[in-house]
């Protein structure tokens, strides 16, 4: 129902509530007029009833005006229309679906830092292959020395080696031996003499004789210096080094 549409029917149905109001009022008038304003019911009792059905006519006019504006309000649904060009959806195998692949950042920060660790232990380990091909290959120049000290000797007197051993300079004196760690703590006396990786021999007291070898290692000052027994110098038998060992460059 269009609004113009309400508007003329509330119109109508004004039109007839005036008009039967007005003929009720003057068929009370005329009655009161013919009974010479005097009849069954006074005037108080006309007035009420008056009232009662202006009271009525009120409400059937706004029942009347709210009816056609209540039914306004409900709007009709909009009429179906089909899609011109409907959309089908592309099938999708579920077998040859591929699931999404969830990246974890955090599992990947580790598995790069555990990459990282292996790399710098590889590398470690390596410099410590190539450390020992070098103690290896210095022991080995050290029996050779040896070996041909012991020939060089052989024809000299044991008398006279024994002097040169004894009149050797002490270059060193051991003061600290950590046997668990493998390294002699030493002070120095001729410092100038030393050099890093120079082969000295240990003098014990008045027994004399070498009883074994050190490699020098690093000289800190003038005084203070290590050294690295060398295990194959001690006839066979274990490293014997103590505190006070004069370390002497061998004769």
């Amino acid at each position: 129902m269009t609004k113009k549409t309400q508007d003329t029917a509330m119109n109508t149905v004004r039109i007839l509530i005036c008009a039967t109001f007005a003929l009720l009022i003057a068929a009370l008038v005329h009655s009161y007029s013919t009974t010479g304003g005097s009849g069954n019911k006074s005037v108080s009792e006309l007035k009420e009833e008056l009232e009662k059905i202006r009271l009525e006519k009120q409400i059937e006019r706004e029942r009347a005006a709210a009816t056609p504006l209540a039914y306004g309000q409900y709007a009709a649904p909009a009429p179906y229309t089909p899609a011109a060009n409907p959309v089908i959806p592309a099938f999708v195998n579920p077998i040859n679906s591929v699931p999404p692949i969830i990246v974890d950042s955090a599992l990947d920060q580790k598995i790069d830092a555990l990459e990282v660790e292996n790399a710098k232990l590889k590398a470690k380990q390596a410099e410590q292959e190539t450390e020992n091909d070098m103690l290896t290959a210095e022991a080995d120049v050290i029996k050779n020395e040896l070996a041909e000290q012991a020939i060089a000797q052989e024809g000299r007197p044991e008398g006279e080696r024994a002097a040169l051993i004894a009149q050797a300079l002490v270059m060193a004196r051991v003061k600290v031996y950590a046997a668990d760690e493998g390294i002699i703590l030493l002070d120095l006396v001729r410092a100038q003499n030393l050099n890093t990786g120079q082969i000295l021999g240990i003098r014990r007291g008045e027994a004399g004789g070498i009883i074994g070898r050190i490699k020098m290692g690093r000289i800190e000052s003038s005084e203070i210096g290590y050294a690295d027994p060398i295990a194959e110098s001690f006839f066979g038998g274990p490293v014997d080094i103590k505190e006070g060992d004069e370390i002497i460059v061998i004769p």
